[in-house]
């Protein structure tokens, strides 16, 4: 019961409170990180198994599904980005493609670079 001894054990418990913390995070991370994996791994098994599926999958309409559409719909069901954000840079992308080609090209590049001056 001396003072020394009163602060190694108020040092004590404070180490030890962080330190079971510390490892209480980190097993909750981890299995959150295997719930994440596993539903993750559940929405590929499930993805385009069906004809409603493909029209679920088809933004554009055409009866196809291309790379674009498939990775954007993928990224979303496993909730890797939101629908908004893919939103917001094709947004972006369809402002630099001034002749709607579908491709950006050198001269729109040039066309921006001139305007930012």
């Amino acid at each position: 019961s001396t003072v020394g001894g009163k602060v190694f054990t108020i040092f004590y418990i404070i180490f030890g409170v962080s330190l079971v913390v510390y490892f209480g995070t980190a097993i909750f991370e981890k299995l959150d990180e295997n719930r994440q994996k596993k539903f993750k791994e559940q929405v590929m098994r499930r993805a385009l198994i069906s004809e409603a599926q493909l029209l679920e999958f088809d933004v554009d309409g055409n009866g196809k599904i291309d790379k674009y559409e498939f990775l954007s719909k993928m990224l979303v069901e496993t909730q890797e980005v939101e629908q908004t954000k893919i939103d917001e840079i094709m947004q972006k992308f369809n402002k630099i493609d001034k002749d709607k080609s579908g491709a950006i090209t050198t001269d729109e590049l040039r066309d921006i670079e001139k305007k930012g001056r």
